[in-house]
């Protein structure tokens, strides 16, 4: 009874936990997205202006940081992925773990998805 409590207490901090990272998550994706519109903006508009320019800079920085970023999180996933499935081709891992090791494994291919599409927005721009 007393574990009964505690893991629905557990479950619903992690779910609130997860709730407020997956809206942080999302306005962090939209903060990326308008100043990498801006950085198309600026592209535009740097010939009215010469001081356009230092911003401009400001703006490549940002996005070469962000494209960086974005082949340095897909390498570790692959990376995970390739581990995980090592693990799973020679068999060290029993029941319970070849699961997790499953579950784990669909996370990380939905996350390397998801990172593969979020770093082509990215060089579409």
């Amino acid at each position: 009874m007393v574990l009964d409590k505690h893991n629905k207490k557990s479950k619903m901090n992690v779910a609130d936990r997860d709730l407020k990272l997956m809206q942080l998550e999302e306005e962090i994706k939209k903060k990326k997205e308008f100043l990498l519109e801006k950085k198309v903006e600026l592209e535009k508009k740097e010939g009215l202006n010469q001081y356009l320019e230092l911003v401009k800079k400001d703006y490549i920085d940002f996005y070469d940081e962000e494209v960086n970023k974005k082949k340095m999180e897909l390498q570790a996933m692959t990376i995970l992925n390739d581990y995980i499935h090592f693990l799973e081709d020679e068999k060290h891992l029993v029941n319970n773990e070849l699961i997790t090791a499953k579950h784990d494994k669909k996370e990380i291919l939905h996350e390397i998805n998801k990172i593969k599409k979020e770093l082509n927005k990215i060089t579409k721009i």
